[in-house]
């Protein structure tokens, strides 16, 4: 069975990331569901492809964030130091 981490129990992943070559047995591991014993059939490298794509992607979206609460905490400033007159007439105050 191949699987992805996250989708198994946290002692079969602590486990077989110490396991590194192929064909390796793993010590019988005591899980909720039951004993499980794993086999390393092969290693796959993560792809790092997409990776330069979503960093910048995700840098960006931190920039806009981060100057977004800027632009508010320099208004929020701005209106708490500013006083503000008005001198219309009383017929137009309504």
């Amino acid at each position: 069975m191949a699987f992805a981490f996250g989708s198994v129990p946290v002692p079969m992943e602590t486990r077989s990331i110490s396991l590194s070559p192929a064909g390796q047995l793993s010590a019988p591991i005591k899980a909720q569901q039951g004993y499980y014993v794993v086999k390393v059939l092969e290693r796959v490298p993560p792809d790092m492809g997409g990776l330069a794509a979503e960093r910048e992607k995700i840098q960006k979206e931190v920039l806009v964030q981060k100057q977004s609460l800027a632009w508010e905490s320099w208004i929020n400033g701005a209106r708490a130091n500013s006083k503000i007159e008005t001198h219309l007439p009383a017929s137009r105050r309504g």
